[in-house]
């Protein structure tokens, strides 16, 4: 899971000379926080698909970023307004906070779900 965490550096440090915020304003197309932790559980999970497949970063780097994208597709956002909300969320550690608390409640239910039915 520590690895998971390589893409979000990634991606925020990537992407933070296209933040055309200044990093504290509040964007206008804000990505609501609890939409934020669906899609940054998402992203860690398909990272995570690709370190254990591939491995190495610049063994999956490509195919991370189309599943990156098609993923924000599929959650009505573009990469832009991403790079913006977690960049705003980034100097809210509070929300930020949040988020990640959200998405490890998350992924615990997940897991005990799974858990529960492979011990049946």
């Amino acid at each position: 899971m520590n690895k998971c965490f390589f893409f979000l550096i990634f991606v925020l440090f990537s992407c933070s000379a296209t933040d055309d915020t200044g990093g504290n304003e509040k964007p206008k197309d804000l990505i609501p926080k609890n939409k934020m932790a669906v899609i940054l559980k998402d992203l860690m999970l398909v990272e995570s698909h690709f370190q254990i497949k591939y491995g190495s970063m610049p063994n999956y780097k490509e195919g991370l970023l189309v599943s990156s994208d098609s993923l924000f597709k599929s959650h009505g956002v573009n990469e832009k307004q991403f790079d913006r909300s977690y960049n705003y969320y980034m100097t809210q550690s509070g929300e930020l906070h949040y988020i990640y608390k959200q998405i490890l409640d998350t992924l615990n239910v997940d897991y005990a779900k799974v858990n529960s039915q492979i011990n049946k």
